[in-house]
């Protein structure tokens, strides 16, 4: 065989070979960037109800320690029994309400 024919038959096969190589290169990269992808959303999600978990946290707090207040504030300034009595079960009622009764509850002062 002429050596023309077998540079032709090497460049053939490297090039077979090259885009062999380059294919499955490519698809790992893009396993491996979709698992990146998807632990970063993961990431991102648990963030965002660890952040919304103490948010709320932080405004059932805020609310528990204005009824406190409320509650002190009805022991010192109400000296009748029936007028502690009274705001006690205004107090109470606010307690049992729906959450957006107490938001306006502690912005009523």
């Amino acid at each position: 065989m002429d050596s023309t024919v077998w540079v032709a038959l090497l460049t053939g096969g490297t090039a077979i070979l090259a885009g062999w190589v380059a294919s499955i290169g490519n698809a790992r990269a893009a396993r491996i960037q979709a698992e990146a992808s998807v632990k970063a959303q993961h990431h991102v999600q648990i963030r965002e109800a660890r952040r919304t978990a103490y948010l709320e946290f932080l405004e059932w707090a805020h609310i528990t320690g204005e009824l406190y207040y409320r509650l002190d504030d009805i022991c010192i300034q109400q000296t009748r029994p029936d007028e502690q009595s009274k705001k006690l079960d205004e107090l109470r009622t606010a307690l049992r309400c729906p959450w957006p009764c107490k938001r306006a509850l502690t912005h009523s002062r």
